[in-house]
């Protein structure tokens, strides 16, 4: 069960990359989900235990994060 989500979608280079390397082993767990740029691939250390999703700038992605957020919100209330 996903218990935590990271939306890094705007983190592809620079100093978001240095920070979310810095993070790392504090959001590498099996709970979390990762959403990242594409762009971010390479230039990350390897994640062993979160889960990751990469993806292409667009309204796809737009559409796919919301849709995302909210079927995690009603399966987050289902436990309260």
């Amino acid at each position: 069960m996903i218990t935590k989500i990271f939306n890094c979608i705007s983190i592809h280079n620079g100093g978001g990359i240095i920070y979310l390397s810095m993070m790392h082993s504090d959001i590498d767990k099996k709970e979390n989900l990762i959403i990242l740029d594409h762009r971010a691939k390479n230039k990350l250390k390897q994640f062993k235990y979160a889960e990751l999703i990469f993806l292409r700038k667009g309204l796809f992605r737009n559409l796919f994060i919301l849709i995302l957020r909210i079927n995690r919100t009603i399966t987050f209330r289902k436990y309260l």
